[in-house]
């Protein structure tokens, strides 16, 4: 990706990171401007008439967005927790110096190496270990609320088999 792109490591890495943050953005940016221009069919009035529906770009985010923002969390774990991996993988020493495995033109143990493997200390508990956690936790909830489709949690419906 670093030749495709021209991104460096850290930059990579910095990407990766925010990349859960960067498509909700995107993903209700898409929905909300989806929802000002899409056109719903009329419906029947109480006279027998039909008047054009009213449309709420609001509503149109609420009830797709999450759905969205879930599937693309789930396609974009595995890169992200990659990419969060890597900057933890040192070399034995070379002439006493660690260099990072994924670029060896880096140094490990360096004030910037530190403050990135904080960053992706903090995404890994954060995402990796909270995406999985909260959908289980979300499933379950749903689950005692009851199994009928009204019930169902639109964002997480594509979880489920029923």
């Amino acid at each position: 990706m670093s030749c495709t792109v021209g991104l460096a490591f850290y930059s990579r890495l910095l990407l990766a990171a925010l990349s859960p943050l960067i498509l909700v953005v995107i993903i209700v940016a898409v929905v909300a401007a989806v929802g000002q221009v899409v056109r719903l069919p009329p419906q029947a009035s109480d006279g027998g008439q039909l008047v054009p529906r009213q449309r709420d770009p609001k509503r149109l985010v609420r009830k797709a967005a999450p759905t969205a923002v879930m599937m693309m969390w789930f396609v974009a774990y595995p890169t992200v927790i990659r990419e969060m991996v890597r900057v933890m993988a040192c070399t034995p020493p070379v002439s006493g110096v660690h260099y990072l495995r994924y670029d060896l033109s880096l140094r490990c143990g360096t004030g910037m190496h530190v403050g990135f493997t904080v960053l992706a200390v903090i995404v890994l508990l954060v995402f990796a270990l909270g995406l999985p956690v909260g959908t289980v936790v979300a499933l379950i909830m749903l689950r005692r609320r009851g199994s009928g489709k009204q019930h169902k949690g639109r964002a997480l419906a594509f979880l489920s088999s029923e």
